[in-house]
């Protein structure tokens, strides 16, 4: 265990500094580099785990009806959590510290949604769910949603960003291991970046942020109606991925990469 986490903390620790340099750079060497920070960390992994492992690399990629259902459940209870979280989190970085960069996002709304809801989604689940899934298995599953919670969350390197991806890192992970499945937490990750990049498409449209909401009470009204018919399954699930387990200080070594990325994140507001 100690050396599968400490795996992990050194490629997302390669993650961060690639990651860095392709914020320094310009032109096409900083396209590639920002590629390579997510790439050569993933592949690293997922080789080491290959001669370790002999499970299918396919594995955790489907998705059954219970799955589905699951998922739909946890959608807008997962988009209104992190989106409170991030404004609560915007308000206070403000008072502090002044107005807060707006993200960067293109013009054409369909290219936004590739670029900055599909993309992000799909690189980053395959990151920090399906590889702390494939690298962990066997370990306790509370413990996977602790180790990758962090990682995800400290791997956005932003004190605005860290409180609300530890939400969604705990949501993702733990639908994830629910449904034995990787494939519900980029549905989640996708409709929820979705629904940001509309608030910020919408400004100050009151029209617009009308039907969003009527949108959202729809969603939240499928949610507990699914709730009400599996909550008894669900329940269950949630009790068996979190039953008491031996203590163990592996976790530890997840700090060699969260203190480093924590540095990083300070240096956004005290640099």
């Amino acid at each position: 265990m100690q050396n599968r986490v400490k795996l992990l903390s050194a490629v997302y620790l390669l993650y961060l500094v690639l990651n860095i340099l392709s914020g320094e750079l310009r032109g096409v060497w900083s396209d590639v580099v920002f590629a390579l920070s997510f790439a050569l960390p993933t592949l690293l992994a997922l080789g080491y785990i290959k001669k370790e492992d002999s499970d299918d690399i396919r594995a955790y990629l489907g998705l059954d009806s219970e799955g589905v259902k699951t998922t739909l459940l946890f959608l807008a209870p997962t988009i209104a959590l992190t989106g409170s979280i991030s404004y609560t989190t915007g308000l206070v970085l403000k008072f502090f510290f002044g107005e807060l960069k707006a993200p960067s996002v293109p013009d054409d709304f369909l290219l936004a949604i590739l670029v900055s809801a599909l993309l992000p989604a799909l690189i980053e689940e395959i990151m920090f769910r399906y590889l702390p899934m494939r690298v962990l298995s066997g370990a306790p599953r509370s413990r996977i949603i602790m180790l990758s919670s962090l990682f995800f969350a400290f791997a956005h390197a932003s004190l605005y960003q860290i409180p609300y991806a530890l939400v969604a890192g705990f949501l993702f992970m733990l639908l994830d291991l629910m449904a034995g499945s990787v494939l519900p937490s980029f549905i989640l990750h996708f409709f929820n970046n979705v629904f940001s990049l509309v608030l910020i498409f919408c400004g100050e449209n009151l029209v617009a942020k009308i039907c969003l909401n009527v949108i959202g009470g729809l969603l939240f009204a499928l949610s507990f109606a699914l709730f009400l018919r599996e909550r008894k399954r669900l329940i269950g699930k949630i009790n068996q991925i979190f039953t008491p387990v031996k203590r163990e200080e592996s976790w530890l070594f997840s700090l060699l990469f969260v203190i480093p990325a924590f540095v990083v994140a300070c240096g956004e507001f005290f640099a």
